[in-house]
């Protein structure tokens, strides 16, 4: 049986940046605090995509507004910044579960770059797209195949870039396989 004491309370604190407009609770939620125009007080903001955004980075964003501008801010740096600290130089935000669409305070920390970098691979690397299926790669397993089997042969690898479109250090990687090493 749960203890009924276990269950998260939600908390606020005031949005940095934006004390007595916002608040920003450890659930990730952002409500409006003012009742000048355009804040409700007590309205939860809805939240969006940041469309400035590229698709695989992209986080949930609210849109907050002060006298005469407008901001668009990402929800975990709010939380962050509210319940830990601003953000320390040479690091950055880090969602624990590999979910950029959970932005509660239990998920989140500042890491150095290469943390981030290191977590991300043991928590998505199995379920990134990989060889043909990752939509910016130019080529196909198959020719991945006779890339390998020509440079085998002897082909030189400026021949094979160009007849193939990509660079000589591709070709390189392709071979020795350090790209590619699913095919």
């Amino acid at each position: 049986m749960s203890d009924p004491d276990s269950t998260p309370v939600e908390q606020w604190r005031p949005v940095v940046g934006f004390e007595g407009l916002y608040s920003v609770s450890n659930f990730g939620r952002v409500r409006g605090d003012s009742d000048a125009k355009p804040h409700i007080p007590g309205r939860i903001k809805s939240q969006s995509f940041d469309p400035g955004t590229q698709g695989w980075k992209k986080y949930p964003a609210v849109a907050l507004y002060c006298p005469s501008h407008s901001f668009t801010r990402f929800v975990h740096i709010l939380v962050l910044e509210a319940f830990v600290s601003p953000c320390p130089e040479g690091k950055e935000a880090n969602h624990k579960d590999g979910d950029k669409g959970n932005p509660s305070l239990s998920n989140l920390e500042w890491v150095t770059h290469p943390e981030n970098v290191i977590h991300s691979y043991r928590v998505l690397g199995a379920t990134r797209p990989r060889g043909e299926r990752c939509g910016t790669h130019k080529l196909t397993n198959e020719i991945v195949s006779v890339i390998r089997s020509k440079r085998a042969s002897g082909i030189k690898g400026y021949v094979l870039a160009e007849q193939y479109g990509v660079s000589q250090a591709t070709v390189s990687m392709i071979h020795r396989r350090h790209t590619w090493v699913d095919v």
